[in-house]
């Protein structure tokens, strides 16, 4: 095989031995993709496979060529079972074609406008001009005339200008002037000529203007007859014009700029000199919004001047388009948005091509999962997208395609054509999660822990989300570490998202437990909550907590039906933490809370709902105690003993003793009928030790041995 002037791609893909290149590449094909040098051009009909194809790859499909702009895209589809050999050393699979690369034919389209007076042959029209040549030729690209009537002649001579195009590809302009007298002064005809080089590109869109005026032979008009500057748009940036008026000697013009609002006077009162033309510079500010700038020539201006004056010039501002992807999922990042960017000063008569490739990575838990190739009309502000400002944006192809290296990460190719018919930058996006999904860990709330009674305890799971996936187990465990290093039991509760609820048995009476809740999908295991507690059936009054800990604990007071009172004596025991009468189980109503007092009912909820409380259930850290008032604790500061108030609300005295603070509920008979306990819920941040005391009230005073 032996194709000159072509570049083709190679791909390097890793496979183990034995590994099949569907599994190591991701895909059942492989595309290549054929590049002609510069100057060259090549056709996908010039091209085929030279049989036989290396056993790696099959022809059911057969290869296809595909033209793709310049280039030629190759798709040769992988062999069932093909594999990598043993003993797994690196392979090339060499692929042999017939194809042939020709030198480049590049053409040339313009358009030539005569913008002239009466008695001016030929009258104002619009002519083309074409040309077509190999890169670095150089050939005329159009010849023109214009020619006075008989009885007049030009005054002053005719312009051409160059509005359009690439002014350094065009050289060796000349005008040839031919004259109705001998001494040359009676101006009859110029023609006009110029040549093009031929770059790596054909062109269309090159402009060019004619511009021409007669007086009568014998007569002298003083007046301005004419200008000339290039009318093109100018870019973001500025620039700076040279404008040329032409007149009779002496005749008298002015000049003036406006962009809307402000007019500045350019050349002022300016006389005409001998040569019949007087040029200048006009500085086009630098702008970030899009503006019309207005040129006028007053003063002493002929009858028969047929160029518009005044007339506008535009500064345009760059149009960027950029290609972006978005996620509903929250777990990708786009490490490159990628752009195309037209200056609005240049013409673009045809669409230009564009191929864009956004990279992007999963950086969430569990895998992502290609699940479908977006289609190209998933990309916004296409063609006839009022937002895109025109008529000339549209994807012609997109895919996306996982690293064979790397399964988190993907690419997502867009291609297609724009031109800057419009006049304002705008994005076009397409939706990841449409394409995409990944499966993350699950969420659960562990429910809190009611219907103590010694050796068994209720709890359960809620809120339970399945990270894109199926929850295929969930249920409880519990231990008696808080860290779960050891697990003394677990109940599974089916599957799915529902709340449910679930019984431990086996407990011992007194001790101390802890409960989580856990759900489990394709990607792992997520957990809830830890709570604490002690399976007591009740706290009897006179009885001290043990010590607590980090986290949370419930622990269960039994109600009298007559109604009473429950009081407790608290001591966070340095650390802040927080404790809570909870009317019924840990989700029924806060009927009291520790903090600092804030008047008559610092001693009544909800006050404080985040930390410790369902449905939530979550443990502070030592910010969050800090910054909480339901949190106390002597290196917190000092908070209120509240035994002033527990007198004036109850008629009982408390004594104090080394407690901090004490917490109470008065019920009724009511209350006990709605629930028939309360819950004693203390919440701890790390490092924490506490305790409480519960006072036997009512009996006169609410005093126990404190000593």
């Amino acid at each position: 095989m032996a194709i000159n002037n072509i570049t083709i791609t190679n791909i390097t893909f890793r496979a183990k031995e034995n590994e099949t290149f569907v599994d190591a590449y991701g895909a059942s094909y492989v595309v290549l993709t054929l590049t002609p040098n510069q100057g060259y051009t090549i056709s996908a009909n010039d091209f085929s496979i030279i049989e036989p194809l290396p056993s790696y790859f099959t022809n059911i499909p057969a290869p296809t060529f595909v033209q793709d702009g310049m280039n030629i895209l190759l798709t040769l589809h992988f062999a069932s079972g093909a594999a990598m050999p043993e003993p797994g050393d690196n392979i090339d699979i060499p692929i042999c074609l017939n194809g042939i690369a020709f030198s480049a034919a590049f053409t040339l389209n313009g358009t030539v406008e005569y913008l002239t007076g009466a008695n001016i042959t030929p009258q104002p029209s619009l002519t083309t001009y074409t040309a077509a040549g190999n890169e670095g030729e150089t050939k005329q690209a159009f010849s023109r005339s214009v020619e006075a009537n008989s009885g007049y002649r030009f005054l002053p001579d005719p312009q051409i200008i160059q509005t359009q195009g690439d002014t350094s590809s065009y050289s060796n302009a000349s005008e040839i002037k031919e004259y109705w007298d001998q001494n040359q002064t009676q101006l009859r005809k110029v023609t006009f000529s110029t040549d093009y080089t031929f770059n790596n590109a054909s062109v269309a869109g090159d402009y060019f203007k004619i511009y021409g005026e007669t007086v009568p032979i014998g007569t002298v008009d003083q007046c301005i007859s004419g200008y000339s500057i290039n009318t093109g748009n100018i870019g973001e940036n500025g620039g700076v014009r040279t404008m040329t008026v032409f007149g009779a000697e002496n005749s008298t013009f002015s000049v003036t700029l406006s962009d809307g609002t402000t007019q500045s006077p350019i050349v002022t009162n300016q006389s005409m000199p001998a040569s019949s033309s007087y040029s200048f510079n006009i500085t086009f500010p630098p702008t970030t919004v899009d503006v019309t700038w207005t040129i006028e020539i007053t003063g002493d201006i002929c009858s028969t001047i047929s160029q518009p004056n005044p007339f506008t010039i535009s500064q345009l501002t760059n149009i960027a388009v950029t290609f972006t992807v978005i996620d509903d999922l929250g777990d990708f990042t786009i490490t490159n948005d990628s752009d195309i960017v037209l200056p609005a000063s240049t013409a673009f008569p045809s669409p230009q091509g564009f191929t864009k490739v956004i990279q992007i990575e999963y950086t969430g838990a569990g895998s992502p999962e290609l699940t479908d190739q977006p289609d190209i009309t998933d990309w916004s502000y296409q063609s006839g997208d009022p937002q895109a400002y025109g008529t000339l944006f549209s994807v012609t192809k997109t895919g996306a395609t996982i690293d064979a290296s790397d399964p988190n990460k993907f690419a997502v190719e867009v291609a297609g054509e724009i031109d800057d018919s419009g006049t304002q930058s705008f994005v076009s996006f397409i939706n990841l999660s449409d394409i995409i999904t990944a499966t993350e860990l699950p969420t659960i709330v562990t429910k809190g822990v009611t219907g103590e009674t010694g050796t068994e305890v209720d709890s359960g799971g809620e809120s339970i989300t399945d990270g894109n996936g199926t929850i295929s187990s969930k249920g409880i465990q519990w231990s008696e570490v808080a860290d779960f290093s050891t697990i003394l039991g677990a109940n599974d509760e089916g599957t799915g998202t529902a709340d449910f609820n679930s019984t431990i048995t086996g407990l011992t009476t007194g001790n101390t437990y802890y409960v989580r809740a856990y759900a489990q999908n394709e990607a792992g295991v997520g957990y809830g909550q830890v709570i604490g507690f002690v399976s007591n059936i009740t706290v009897p009054c006179s009885s001290t907590s043990s010590s607590g800990g980090t986290g949370i604990t419930d622990l269960n007071i039994n109600l009298d039906s007559g109604g009473g009172l429950v009081a407790l004596l608290f001591d966070p025991i340095g650390v802040p933490d927080k404790m809570e009468i909870i009317h019924g189980g840990p989700d029924g109503t806060k009927v009291a809370t520790s903090g600092f007092d804030n008047g008559t009912d610092g001693n009544s909820g909800p006050f404080d709902n985040v930390y410790g409380t369902e449905p939530s259930n979550t443990i502070p850290s030592s910010t969050n105690v800090a910054n909480t008032d339901q949190f106390i604790g002597t290196n917190k500061g000092t908070a209120p003993t509240r035994e002033t108030q527990f007198t004036n609300e109850t008629g009982y005295i408390a004594t104090m003793g080394s407690y901090q603070q004490i917490v109470w509920w008065q019920y009724t008979a009511t209350d006990w009928q709605t629930a028939p306990n309360v819950t004693v819920r203390i919440t701890g941040s790390t490092g924490t030790s506490w305790s409480f005391l519960r006072l036997c009230c009512p009996d006169g005073n609410c005093s126990v041995d404190i000593s």
